[in-house]
């Protein structure tokens, strides 16, 4: 399967290095095809709201930066991984950026989806969105919140929910590594 990974250099700390490290050796240890964006804030121009992405250039954002390989990695992935530290319930700055560079993905009409209003798809295929959130110090109610985020980013890029795993300490991640290995045979089967 194709992966794309995403995760937020500036994030230095033991866990988050060993996450992102063992993240990679994993999915490519059991023969997956791995690109892997480890991403600063200053390698992306922010989303300023022009709609260019949906006017003029559509599917493309005005600025060309490292933005445009990721769009492109992601259309063409089976599996998108987000890797970032859970800070007050949501994502880091450069993830956050990421995900908001990633509107030319989708169309700028609405659909009704489960009550709410969310963007309609640009696209036939999208990835299945996966989220790595980890810190030692993440509380139940950030991670609600996180796992909440997560679910409605989801569903603006066409899927009906995301698989988030939560990861406090360097213990957990080996079942949070088998647990997506579960997740992905399970969507192997379903391709």
């Amino acid at each position: 399967m194709k992966v794309l990974v995403i995760s937020d250099a500036s994030d230095t700390s033991k866990l988050g290095m060993k996450i992102k490290q063992e993240l990679k050796d994993f999915l490519q240890k059991n023969g997956h095809k791995v690109s892997v964006y480890d991403i600063q804030t200053q390698d992306m121009h922010h989303c300023v709201g022009c709609f260019g992405c949906w006017i003029k250039t559509p599917g493309e954002c005005v600025y060309k930066d490292i933005s445009t390989d990721i769009n492109k990695e992601y259309i063409g992935s089976n599996i998108a991984i987000l890797v970032s530290p859970v800070k007050y319930g949501c994502y880091t700055p450069a993830i956050r950026r990421t995900l908001d560079r990633m509107l030319p993905n989708i169309l700028p009409f609405f659909k009704k989806v489960n009550g709410e209003m969310h963007h309609a798809p640009r696209y036939k295929k999208y990835p299945r969105f996966v989220v790595f959130g980890y810190g030692e110090d993440i509380t139940s109610d950030e991670e609600d919140t996180f796992r909440s985020l997560c679910d409605a980013n989801a569903m603006n890029f066409q899927v009906r929910k995301a698989q988030t795993y939560i990861c406090r300490n360097e213990t957990e991640l080996e079942g949070r590594l088998n647990s997506l290995d579960k997740y992905i045979r399970s969507v192997r089967c379903n391709e």
